[in-house]
């Protein structure tokens, strides 16, 4: 089991957790480390009632990870709207939805482009390659 404050070392970067996340959470976390290239620090979560913290600081920006389950109408829109409360720059892992990322795509450009506290999108598909989107 990891502790806080460890460090976990794979391959040439590091994943520096201060708070373990859910299962999905750190499935994206390890994806995202190869493509980052860099060191990923897993944030605290703050208990505190009003205050929306970020997941992860990568390349010295704090991102939100948000990994959506189902086909509904507005879950890409929710999750978008929702991480950007909480970070201008949204991960979106698609894994957990139904059908190709392709299908999604227009809505997530779409809410995304129409966000304006979102800066940088970058969407986790089912292949596990990384799209990124910046405004």
């Amino acid at each position: 089991m990891v502790k806080r404050g460890k460090v976990i070392v794979g391959g040439h970067y590091n994943i520096i957790i201060h708070e373990l996340r859910d299962q999905f959470e750190m499935r994206t976390i390890y994806t995202l480390r190869s493509y980052a290239m860099t060191d990923i620090e897993v944030l605290a979560v703050e208990n505190i009632k009003g205050i929306k913290t970020p997941d992860i600081k990568m390349n010295g920006l704090e991102w939100e990870i948000k990994n959506p389950k189902g086909k509904g109408k507005y879950v890409i829109s929710r999750n978008i709207y929702n991480a950007s409360k909480q970070a201008p720059n949204i991960i979106l892992d698609l894994r957990r939805m139904i059908g190709s990322y392709r299908h999604y795509m227009p809505e997530i450009e779409r809410e995304f482009k129409a966000n304006p506290r979102a800066k940088k999108l970058l969407i986790v598909t089912k292949a596990q390659t990384i799209i990124e989107i910046n405004k």
